[in-house]
């Protein structure tokens, strides 16, 4: 689920252009490469000369009795070298708050102009709360499995919930369900 709000937000952004998950998956199922710890700077660098991209953008984030730290590598896909690292703490309930302050830092790593695509708004926080975000992230993953119907259940009463929340509608529409 992470991954996925951190893909929406910086692709809102008009000096980015941001590549999908599933192309990802595709590029790491077919190189038998693992989307996993021994995904380093060097497997990044593959991956993302094979998807023809300058930058190519990993990490990690685990929780820890209510505190949540999640951190962020940029890497130069051509010389395979980290060439930002970036990272946010604070309260789990802040969840959001936490990923768009990094979607922040992020962009400011890459010198990119804050202006979202159409709009000309910025990065904004959401009012989700932390157990929606561990609903859609269960959306996520019935939807990885190929449960679909019961993905298509999950991500609606995340919409439900909060009806602002762009990935969960994004999700149906990749699963042709009208909103």
């Amino acid at each position: 689920g992470l991954a996925d709000m951190l893909i929406s937000d910086l692709s809102k952004i008009k000096m980015l252009n941001v590549i999908e998950r599933a192309r990802l998956e595709e590029i790491l199922k077919e190189q038998k490469l693992n989307n996993s710890k021994e995904f380093d700077a060097s497997t990044a660098s593959k991956v993302g000369k094979l998807l023809g991209v300058q930058y190519i953008l990993t990490g990690s984030f685990f929780e820890i009795v209510g505190s949540l730290r999640i951190d962020a590598r940029i890497i130069d896909v051509e010389t395979g070298k980290i060439i930002k690292s970036e990272g946010v703490d604070g309260a789990t309930p802040t969840f959001f708050d936490l990923e768009k302050n990094l979607v922040i830092k992020i962009a400011g790593g890459l010198n990119v102009d804050m202006a979202v695509e159409n709009t000309g708004a910025s990065i904004t926080k959401t009012s989700l709360t932390y157990e929606t975000s561990l609903l859609y992230s269960d959306g996520l993953d019935l939807m990885d499995k190929g449960e679909t119907s019961k993905a298509i259940e999950t991500f609606k009463k995340v919409i439900e919930k909060n009806p602002d929340f762009l990935p969960a509608q994004q999700a149906l529409q990749k699963l042709n369900v009208k909103i």
